[in-house]
C-alpha cells in the first residue's frame, strides 16, 4: 500500500511511547531506533512535538498522538495493538497504524501453545508440586499416559499465528478444532481441521475441546468471549490457554469454574491489566500459571529494521507491504 510522497525533507522526529517496560525498557528502544538513524523524542512537558511525522508506540495515553499535527503514521511495537489503539482520542484514525510482522513470532507462538499442551496433557505441575515435596510419585498420572491422538484441542482464531499453532499441533498427532468469526472458504481450509464459525459453531467446538487455547484478536466481538458459559459448555476437567488478550477472559468466571473443578488448569500470559496486580487471586490460584505476556515476543533488532523501512517507503511514497497495516473495520 502506498502512501502519497510530500514535498517536505527529511527533518523529523519519531516520537517514542509505550506504557509497559519502565525506563529501562524506553532507554533500550531509543537507542536502538537512534542507532538506526531516527531522531527519538518522547513525550514530556513542554517538549513541541510538531515535527513528529511518527509515532512509535504501545497503548498511548488519550490525545498525546492529537498533539502532533504532521503525524503521517503510527507504528506499534509488537505484532498487534490493544483494542483501545482503535479509539480516535487514542490513535487518530486519519493516520495509518502498522505493526511489526515477525516471521518467527508465530513459530514462537506455536512453541508456546505446544508446550502448555503438554503440560497440561502430562500433569507437568502436579509432577513439580511432587519435587518440590521430593516424593517419588508415579501415580500423578493414574500409571497411564493420555497420547496425543486422544487430546482433543481447539484453536479460537486461525491468523498466523493460530495457524502455525494447529500445524505443529496436527504434525505432533493432535486432533485440531477451529473456530474463526467467519467460515473459511474450501480452498482455505485444511483437510485435517474441524472447522466451525458463529456463536452456534463456537459452542460446538466447545463441547469437544479438552484443551482451548485463545488466539484471536480482541475486538467488540470477542471481548468476553471466554465467560462462565463457554466454561460450562467444556467438557469435564477441561484447560484453557489465552495468549491472545486478557479482554477475552472473564476472570471471576474462570476463578469460578477453577474452584469447582469443572476446568482442570488454566494458563494465562495476558491480562486485562498488565503487570498484574499483585492483589490479582490468578497470582496465587494451585490451577492457573501466570506468564508476563511471553510468549511470543517481538524481536527489537527486526522491528527496529522495519521501522526504518515503513518510514522510508512513506518518506519515498512506496509501497509498504499490505500485511502490516491495522485495518481497522476488523478491529487487527
Amino acid at each position: 500500500m502506498a502512501i502519497d510522497k510530500e514535498s517536505e525533507g527529511n527533518d523529523y522526529e519519531v516520537l517514542l511511547w509505550s506504557d509497559f517496560g519502565g525506563p529501562d525498557f524506553l532507554a533500550t528502544w531509543r537507542r536502538e531506533l537512534e542507532n538506526a538513524g531516527l531522531t527519538i523524542v518522547e513525550a514530556k512537558l513542554g517538549v513541541d512535538l510538531e515535527k513528529v511525522r511518527y509515532v512509535v508506540c504501545f497503548n498511548p495515553p488519550d490525545g498525546l498522538l492529537a498533539q502532533c499535527p504532521n503525524l503521517r503514521l503510527i507504528h506499534s511495537m509488537g505484532a498487534g495493538i490493544t483494542h483501545r489503539m482503535l479509539r480516535d482520542e487514542v490513535c487518530p484514525t486519519h493516520v495509518p497504524m502498522v505493526r511489526v510482522v515477525d516471521p518467527l513470532m508465530a513459530q514462537r507462538m506455536a512453541t508456546f501453545c505446544m508446550w502448555a499442551v503438554i503440560n497440561v496433557q502430562r500433569k507437568c505441575d502436579a509432577y513439580l508440586e511432587a519435587q518440590k515435596d521430593c516424593r517419588w510419585d508415579k501415580s500423578v498420572e493414574n500409571f497411564t499416559i493420555r497420547d496425543n491422538s486422544s487430546v482433543r484441542v481447539g484453536i479460537l482464531g486461525l491468523g498466523n499465528l493460530g495457524a502455525a499453532t494447529a500445524t505443529l499441533l496436527l504434525a505432533a498427532g493432535y486432533p485440531v478444532s477451529a473456530w474463526t468469526r467467519s467460515a473459511r472458504a474450501n480452498d482455505q481450509k485444511n483437510a485435517r481441521i474441524s472447522y466451525y464459525h458463529d456463536r452456534e459453531g463456537l459452542f460446538e467446538l466447545a463441547r469437544e475441546a479438552q484443551i482451548l487455547i485463545c488466539l484471536l484478536p480482541l475486538t467488540d466481538e470477542t471481548a468476553g468471549l471466554l465467560d462462565a458459559r463457554l466454561f460450562a459448555t467444556l467438557p469435564p476437567g477441561a484447560a484453557i490457554i489465552n495468549v491472545a488478550r486478557g479482554g477475552h477472559v472473564v476472570d471471576v468466571d474462570l476463578i469460578q469454574a477453577l474452584d469447582s473443578g469443572h476446568l482442570s488448569a488454566a494458563i494465562l500470559d495476558v491480562f486485562h491489566e498488565e503487570p498484574l496486580p499483585k492483589t490479582s487471586p490468578l497470582w496465587t490460584h494451585p490451577r492457573v500459571r501466570v506468564f508476563p505476556h511471553v510468549s511470543s515476543v517481538t524481536q527489537r533488532q527486526e522491528a527496529v529494521r522495519q521501522m526504518k523501512e515503513n518510514f522510508d517507503s512513506m518518506d519515498a511514497g512506496t509501497d509498504i507491504p499490505r500485511d502490516r497495516f491495522i485495518v481497522r473495520s476488523r478491529g487487527y
